[in-house]
């Protein structure tokens, strides 16, 4: 990958023929998923060693060490035993089963598409419109 400083902190990624622009102030880069998931993509870790930058300067505080720590810091209360819990006789009768799931035999049916014309329009099962 080739890396341009293209401004204080922002880079011009070029993998292959495509063009990435990564801010590093902003934590973001054109592929989004620098941005969603907060996690490097592989242009921001080209232009964090261009920047000559350490990964944890721009990485998400949720994936430090420090910050994990802070949240598994405060204390934790156990439950204790099921039979000394405060429970109304009313909720102690409920019986809650889990949802009853059927799965068919054999191999899945294949997702065919049926596209009906109406009016100079095609619709996709209903759902999506494309004008002809």
């Amino acid at each position: 990958m080739q890396v341009k400083p293209i401004g204080n902190f922002n880079y011009q990624v070029m993998d292959g023929q495509r063009g990435y622009v990564v801010d590093l102030s902003l934590r973001s880069c054109t592929c989004r998923r620098f941005d969603l998931d907060l996690l490097f993509c592989a242009h921001a870790i080209a232009a964090v060693r261009r920047a000559e930058q350490s990964m944890t300067s721009i990485c998400a505080d949720y994936y430090k060490v420090e910050t994990l720590v802070q949240m598994y810091a405060g204390r934790v209360c156990p439950f204790g035993d099921p039979d000394d819990w405060d429970c109304p006789e009313r909720v102690r009768e409920k019986l809650v089963n889990p949802p009853v799931i059927h799965i068919p035999a054999g191999r899945p049916k294949s997702k065919k598409f049926l596209l009906v014309r109406i009016d100079d329009h095609v619709v996709n099962k209903g759902v999506q419109t494309v004008k002809m």
